[in-house]
């Protein structure tokens, strides 16, 4: 029985997953631990920069980001409100350079991640318990019913999307 959260850069072997007592297990193949948790802080900053961003809109009465409306408030504020207008400016101006670089990271480490993950595969040779979660490579399943011996790896469909793919052994 896996009862950890392991995982494996190539691959794994075991004679069962999960268990009726431990229907949360998470096993990752083909991905370092450090890959996930740093696309795990990715994501949690963008979703910081967007709030932030979307905070500052909020506080010039915008409920999206338009750069020509934004350079009409700049060009109309009083001059007692010129230098906070410009200061919330610059911060969305940021904030959006922010979520840029933060996407492109993300994107960056998803490439590295099905490189890294070509090739792996997991093969249970007995019971798979309804619960477990299987990471490969930047994919995400959830076991949704009890059953057993199947090998999983991932498979590139005709359109170019990758999943992972179950078959019985």
């Amino acid at each position: 029985m896996v009862v950890a959260a392991p995982w494996s850069g190539a691959g794994i072997e075991t004679c069962s997953l999960g268990s009726p007592s431990n229907p949360t297990i998470r096993l990752v193949v083909g991905v370092a631990p450090e890959a996930v948790a740093k696309a795990e802080s990715l994501r949690s900053k963008l979703r910081t920069g967007e709030a932030r961003q979307t905070s500052v809109l909020r506080e010039l009465h915008l409920h999206e980001l338009d750069a020509d409306q934004l350079r009409r408030m700049a060009e109309v504020a009083p001059a007692s409100e010129q230098s906070k207008v410009m200061a919330q400016l610059q911060d969305i101006v940021e904030y959006g350079l922010l979520r840029r670089h933060l996407r492109e990271r993300l994107e960056a480490l998803a490439v590295a991640q099905r490189e890294h993950s070509q090739g792996a595969e997991l093969r249970v040779n007995g019971p798979i318990f309804t619960g477990a979660e299987l990471r490969m490579g930047d994919q995400v399943t959830r076991i949704t019913t009890d059953s057993a011996k199947l090998r999983c790896h991932l498979a590139e469909d005709e359109d170019g999307r990758v999943s992972i793919q179950a078959e019985s052994m």
